[in-house]
């Protein structure tokens, strides 16, 4: 036991006063007169023993009534074990989750208005001139000095539900920062959450023997969610008149089952298709939205399911491009093929530029999808530079050679991890297409057991000598490649090695040659993500159409029209956009440069949020200690209020109300032995 004011223990000296009163008082005599001196002696003996007794027991209840005062002005305590109050300079940090998964219900209501009403009167239960620092999941700027007891319970006031999230490393950071910015020479930390088991990244956590953690449960009840998840397309391009087939995975975080729940796909903001499902408890299912494409240019989708109270993840946006045109740049060696140019001239969807290999204007790469070397004799080492750039920054290249020109080529070749070994002028080559392959999909609805293939009298043989990544399309009878597309970092290269010249092959006049040459221009559509997850790390490129690397883009909402000026990383391909934490909302945005849209994009919350896995407070609390963690765990399910147990854990167990009631036992102890015991 410990006195919290140990210098009342000097008022035990006036026990001296019970004592003196005592020998004092009850030493005086009385006389009286009696005929016989005889008859008193016995009277005397009689009560002798008794009234000593009663004396010494009156003294004892007034020594011990004064005690008992003493003390209780002392205060005593018994010690905490976790005794959080260590240090007159510290900090009492506070984290409120302001998460989309606070908006469940509790015991007491709304969970996050729970903890806030907690975060308060935690508050209150210290003094006026106590340093708080408060951190929610949005970081405010404002959050990131110390306050006082009436600015953080005005700040607690104001928080409202954040798309954001954060890691427990995260708050231990900011704590850390905020105290050596304040010299606090400690910190007890206040967490104010459910505990979901995605938010603590344990192994980022570096043990803090002066951080102590005080955890403040706010405890969901059973609720029933389900949330759309993600979507996808079956195939990565769309065009005009296209059969669209989107999968959506829908998840229920709840043990009941649902049935016939409707879901609604809507397209520029107008319903284009309304389904439904039914999904067992605790189980996902991916259900199929079909669709046609019914116009060209962008398309911004939107995913609706109807469900509560937990509505963040009732939505999912998404979008994509219905194709215009195709832009191809034709590089033509010693022969131009009028097949080439009939092809591409006659279709709209082609926009082509035909170049000669002396005169190519490397300007007017960026702007193309497609580059088509068409029996150059010479790849120099400034065009093999550039077209390399082209692919990696996702373009697509299209190599025809000419016959017997092995070492010519043997350094283009090289530069995409490809050995040439020579020629082969067999006839007839031709046995194998990929069809497995995804560069076939969709492209022939039926196969012939029996094709007959394009005949091929010359081709180059090749061997790979480094790790790209090679689809072999057509091959020979020795299963030697006729036609491959490598994958170079965020674009192709398509090799046809046979020359197009009509004395070596009929391919051009063969009926693969159209849904080949097609499926190049198809698969070199610029098919960005259909959406992304809202993070401070998300990264959206996009193709470089200004004019400048100092060009100044802005993301603007669809909804709030709203803009910002994400960072970005601007080059003579790409441009990346990093939002950072200034987005904020979920929902479709357009990418903007000089108030005229180039594009858009779609962000949905991340569905971390959705999930139903929780550390009970008591494993949470196991762990932390497992850390070195001074943790004390606060029972709200007890009748003993907040500010109490932060009390007891602060300044242990009080006795002084136990020692003001002994004090009035002795008391009335003292009146009993007075008034009921006679002399």
């Amino acid at each position: 036991m410990n006195f919290l004011y140990p210098t009342f223990l000097f008022l035990l000296s006036l026990i001296a006063i019970p004592v003196i009163i005592h020998f004092f008082n009850f030493k005086r005599y009385k006389t009286v007169y009696f005929s016989s001196l005889q008859f008193l002696f016995n009277i005397a003996k009689e009560t002798r023993s008794r009234n000593r007794i009663k004396h010494l027991l009156v003294l004892l209840a007034r020594i011990l009534t004064i005690i008992c005062l003493v003390f209780a002005f002392a205060q005593p305590f018994i010690p905490a074990k976790n005794n959080l109050k260590n240090n007159k300079f510290q900090t009492i940090a506070i984290y409120v989750d302001n998460s989309f998964s606070m908006n469940q219900i509790g015991t007491n209501g709304n969970l996050l208005e729970e903890a806030k009403n907690k975060a308060i009167e935690i508050v209150s239960s210290y003094s006026p001139s106590t340093n708080f620092e408060l951190i929610t999941n949005d970081l405010e700027p404002k959050h990131q000095h110390l306050l006082n007891r009436d600015q953080i319970i005005d700040y607690i006031s104001a928080i409202t539900t954040s798309p954001r999230t954060i890691k427990f490393s995260d708050i231990i950071n900011r704590v850390k920062q905020i105290a050596k910015s304040a010299n606090s020479l400690s910190t007890n930390i206040c967490l104010l959450s459910d505990y979901q088991k995605h938010y603590f990244d344990f192994e980022k956590i570096e043990n803090a023997p002066s951080t102590s953690i005080m955890l403040f449960p706010s405890t969901p009840i059973e609720t029933k969610n389900l949330s759309v998840d993600s979507c996808w397309f079956d195939y990565p391009e769309h065009n005009i008149n296209q059969q669209e087939k989107l999968q959506v995975k829908i998840v229920n975080h709840s043990n009941e089952s649902y049935q016939n729940i409707p879901v609604k796909l809507y397209l520029n903001d107008s319903i284009k298709t309304l389904s439904s499902f039914s999904i067992s408890g605790n189980t996902s299912q991916t259900i199929t939205l079909a669709y046609t494409n019914i116009s060209k240019g962008s398309i911004n989708g939107k995913i609706e399911l109807a469900d509560y109270p937990i509505t963040y993840d009732n939505v999912y946006y998404f979008n994509y491009n219905v194709s215009n045109n195709v832009n191809i740049i034709t590089i033509n060696g010693t022969n131009k093929s009028m097949f080439l140019s009939k092809l591409f001239n006659n279709d709209s969807l082609f926009i082509i530029t035909e170049m000669s290999a002396q005169n190519i204007n490397f300007q007017a790469f960026p702007s193309n999808q497609v580059i088509l070397l068409n029996a150059i004799q010479n790849i120099s080492s400034g065009l093999q530079q550039e077209i390399l750039t082209f692919v990696n920054k996702g373009g697509s290249l299209v190599f025809i050679p000419i016959s017997n020109n092995d070492d010519n080529y043997k350094s283009f070749f090289s530069s995409i991890g490809i050995n040439v070994l020579g020629s082969d002028s067999s006839k007839n080559q031709v046995s194998t297409l990929n069809v497995q392959s995804p560069f076939f999909k969709n492209v022939f609805q039926k196969i012939d057991d029996n094709p007959q293939y394009p005949q091929v009298n010359m081709s180059y043989k090749i061997s790979v000598t480094k790790g790209n990544v090679f689809d072999d399309l057509i091959l020979t009878r020795n299963q030697n490649p006729l036609f491959t597309s490598i994958k170079q970092n965020k674009g192709k290269i398509y090799l046809f090695l046979f020359p197009f010249d009509e004395k070596y092959t009929n391919f051009t006049t063969h009926p693969l040659f159209v849904p080949i040459m097609y499926r190049i221009c198809e698969l070199s559509k610029n098919n960005s993500d259909i959406c992304y997850n809202i993070s401070p790390t998300v990264n959206v490129n996009i193709i470089n159409t200004t004019n400048g690397n100092e060009d100044i883009l802005e993301l603007k909402n669809h909804k709030t029209g709203e803009s910002f000026i994400p960072l970005q990383n601007v080059d003579d391909f790409d441009i990346s956009l990093l939002p950072g934490n200034q987005l904020i909302y979920d929902g479709l945005y357009d990418i903007t440069y000089k108030n005229n849209i180039l594009s858009s994009i779609s962000f949905n919350y991340n569905r971390n949020e959705s999930q139903n896995i929780y550390y009970t407070p008591t494993e949470l609390e196991e762990i932390l200690k497992s850390r070195n963690f001074k943790v004390s765990l606060f029972n709200s399910s007890n009748n003993e209020s907040i500010s109490n147990q932060i009390k007891n854990i602060e300044t242990g167990k009080p006795l002084w109300k136990y020692f003001i009631l002994l004090a009035l036992l002795f008391v009335l102890a003292e009146i009993a032995l007075i008034r009921l015991i006679k002399n």
